[in-house]
């Protein structure tokens, strides 16, 4: 009957400590979850406790042979196991349907990733560690021909995407596993007579080991050759723009002048960017008034603040290389589709030579005419003096023709003819004997 007895507190004591150390694992269990199952775990740490004490007073009975009835002991104990088993089946029930929850979304995930892999445009193909291809997207398949085998990766990237039999230098596969990094390149491939961009991006198995690489490429030969075309656009434009024999600036919207050509830099002397607020740097007048330009008065300021297109405004300006100059100036905006202000751009045409020219012709065409205003005035005295009979008829009919053509409304180049042929529409005279132009009887 002892033996029974001993064994029995042996058992009980090995159970306690089965349990102590199930209340251990539990108590690391409940840091790590939350919410309403944190609650039914609770419940269990607890039932635990309870089974502990249950135990080791049991034992005490057994041990100290009180006087207490052990088969209350035994049927409370009973109750708490049975709750115990109630209450780990619920929270498996529970745990069941959130597991097969999470693997439904999952299995959602998992279909959404094929048909994203499977539609992307970029060609995506998969890679081990030994640069063999075990996955390919229908884009990556149609345009490098593969024909892979489901399960046997045998066909070696470099082949299909360089027509080489070992990877190129500079290869983003090779970078990305000798750095353990993602990797991006841009080139032209030959083989395939494409430009491409190429990312390897590297892919880690357990213990976050390199396993494989996700190799996805895009062909950028249209982007390239619309690149291209925009260089040599701006080479051309560029080319233009440093040749043209008249000055051009750029502004933006605020009114800052951003560059010259060199035209421009030539007539201004130097080349400055400034801002609206520094355009009093400029020194400038209109003509032919001789008006000083405000700094707030420039064409400039006026198309960037107003939208407006200046033309044909003749300044004479101080360049900054201490010469006057006299410029035609235009200025216009530059708007985008929507019709909003992107910049202005303003057209400066030096014509101080043609102005200088045109000086000297007109000092030259106001001494011709002095000098045949001279002419004329000889011209009418020597006919006179042959004929004095007639004197001051001359000046009275240039007088009366100039009249009648500007009454006529003739232009004033005419009236001015007019009035310089009047005076010597009698020079005739000049070539007829004096005896038959003046008559001393009246016979005649």
């Amino acid at each position: 009957m002892m033996i029974i007895k001993i064994t029995s507190i042996l058992m009980v004591l090995i159970g306690v400590i089965f349990l102590f150390l199930s209340f251990l694992q539990a108590m690391n269990i409940l840091g790590n979850i939350s919410g309403q199952l944190r609650r039914k775990w609770l419940i269990i740490l607890c039932l635990i406790g309870f089974f502990i004490l249950g135990y080791l007073f049991f034992d005490i009975i057994l041990i100290s042979n009180l006087p207490f009835p052990v088969e209350l002991v035994t049927g409370v104990v009973f109750l708490g196991g049975a709750f115990f088993v109630y209450t780990v089946i619920h929270i498996s029930q529970s745990t069941i349907a959130a597991q097969q929850k999470v693997e439904e979304v999952i299995a959602l995930a998992k279909d959404d990733w094929e048909n994203t892999f499977d539609t992307v445009t970029d060609m995506i193909t998969v890679h081990d560690i030994d640069f063999n291809i075990v996955r390919a997207n229908p884009s990556a398949k149609s345009l490098l021909g593969l024909r892979l085998q489901k399960g046997i990766p045998s066909e070696k990237c470099f082949r299909y995407y360089h027509g080489t039999e070992k990877p190129p230098s500079g290869c983003a596969s090779c970078q990305s596993i000798q750095t353990v990094k993602p990797s991006t390149f841009e080139v032209f491939e030959p083989h395939l007579n494409r430009h491409l961009e190429i990312s390897a991006m590297p892919q880690f198995g357990k213990d976050r080991q390199l396993v494989g690489l996700i190799h996805v490429t895009r062909d950028i030969t249209d982007h390239k050759q619309a690149e291209e075309k925009l260089k040599k656009s701006e080479s051309l434009l560029q080319k233009i723009f440093d040749v043209l024999p008249v000055g051009l600036w750029f502004a933006d919207k605020d009114g800052k002048l951003l560059r010259g050509n060199p035209a421009g830099v030539k007539i201004w002397g130097a080349e400055p960017k400034i801002s609206p607020s520094e355009y009093g740097i400029f020194k400038a007048r209109r003509l032919p008034s001789g008006e000083e330009i405000a700094p707030e008065d420039w064409a400039l300021a006026h198309t960037v603040s107003e939208g407006v297109t200046v033309v044909d405004e003749m300044l004479e300006i101080d360049a900054f290389d201490g010469k006057k100059k006299v410029i035609l100036n235009y200025t216009a905006p530059v708007l985008d589709d929507r019709g909003e202000l992107q910049g202005a751009i303003v057209v400066n045409l030096e014509i101080t030579q043609l102005k200088e020219a045109e000086k000297k012709l007109q000092h030259t065409l106001d001494s011709l005419r002095k000098a045949f205003s001279t002419t004329i005035q000889v011209t009418i005295s020597a006919v006179e003096t042959r004929d004095p009979y007639t004197a001051g008829h001359q000046t009275r009919s240039a007088d009366l023709a100039h009249a009648i053509a500007t009454e006529m409304g003739l232009s004033e180049d005419k009236i001015e003819a007019i009035r310089m042929a009047g005076p010597i529409h009698d020079i005739g005279k000049l070539s007829i004997p004096s005896r038959n132009i003046v008559q001393t009887d009246k016979t005649f």
